[in-house]
């Protein structure tokens, strides 16, 4: 019996490479890529070689200096949990290949992320801080492509909420959109914005579940942009609770304990309060998701609670205890 030879093609990032002819050679399906072969590049094409034919091969190996172009939208969604930011990105790929994407991200879009297409996912530490995510579509693009990620955003605990910035890398022609909310949970949001110009929502809008009347649109102008967002300014003085969730457990010797969730509009205020009824006792607060620091009025029997925004609606859990006289 015969054993046939595997032939296996690479290709680093560099080059181009055609295959203009091939004798002898059989096509065979690449196989699974492997981290012991990363190093010889991009797995071109397999062949099965039979030793009793003579076998041979044209290939030619062309400088790869891939020309593209870049359209960006950057789309904010509120959420109760987390803000999401959703980037979509349009490439033409106009002369050669190319073979991944780098996205500089904040520390404020950490992830984790999810990807609409086919592509690998890994992070690449720039210095000084900086971080950038590769992605690495399964094969080189050409022509155009379509790449989303979407991850949620985690505001600072202090200070305005700034938009976090991301940024594509190495890109020689971009064109980048913002859309961002105008109101959440029915109340209006102000966005203080820089190196940004208004303009009309994109034509895929209400296909993104987008609104004329509760989003906005804009241009990046400049490359130091900002965005920032404040409540507007006939939003309430007071923080607001727009939905209250309680879940109670009883026991036989009449003990209880609970667990309430507030969904709270800080409107514009850093902290709030927290007063329990007579015979409950406080356990526990947390404001989204994270411990909070508790201030006792030991006179009032109320608590201040220091909240993680003075902006962006954010949820306050309260848990309790007690025992019925």
């Amino acid at each position: 019996e015969t054993e046939w030879a595997t032939l296996e093609l690479f290709r680093q990032p560099e080059v181009v490479v055609r295959l203009a002819k091939s004798d002898g050679l059989t096509e065979m399906e690449l196989p699974p890529s492997s981290d012991a072969k990363s190093s010889l590049g991009r797995p071109l094409k397999s062949f099965a070689v039979d030793p009793r034919q003579i076998a041979g091969a044209e290939i030619q190996v062309l400088p790869n200096r891939p020309q593209w172009r870049l359209r960006q939208m950057t789309l904010v969604r509120p959420d109760i949990e987390h803000w999401q930011a959703e980037v979509e990105l349009h490439l033409h790929v106009q002369r050669g290949l190319l073979d991944e994407i780098l996205l500089e991200v904040p520390p404020s879009w950490p992830g984790p992320y999810k990807t609409m297409a086919p592509v690998t996912l890994s992070t690449k530490e720039l210095g000084e801080g900086r971080r950038a995510l590769v992605l690495r579509p399964l094969a080189p693009i050409e022509g155009t492509y379509r790449i989303r990620i979407a991850g949620p955003i985690h505001w600072p605990k202090t200070g305005l909420q700034e938009l976090p910035k991301i940024l594509p890398l190495n890109v020689p022609e971009s064109e980048h959109l913002l859309v961002l909310p105008g109101q959440w949970q029915l109340q209006p949001l102000v966005w203080e914005t820089q190196g940004l110009e208004k303009t009309e929502l994109p034509e895929t809008a209400a296909s993104e579940g987008i609104g004329q009347e509760a989003w906005e649109a804009y241009r990046v102008v400049s490359p130091q942009f900002t965005a920032r967002v404040r409540p507007a300014a006939d939003q309430p003085q007071r923080p607001e609770v727009r939905l209250a969730d309680f879940h109670l457990r009883w026991e036989a010797d009449g003990a209880y304990s609970g667990k309430a969730w507030f969904y709270l509009l800080p409107a514009g205020q850093d902290r709030c309060t927290v007063c329990l009824p007579k015979g409950f006792r406080l356990l526990h607060v947390q404001v989204e998701h994270n411990p909070a620091p508790l201030l006792l009025d030991q006179q009032a029997e109320r608590w201040t609670v220091l909240l993680g925004s003075a902006e962006l609606p954010q949820v306050v859990q309260v848990s309790f205890m007690g025992m019925l006289a």
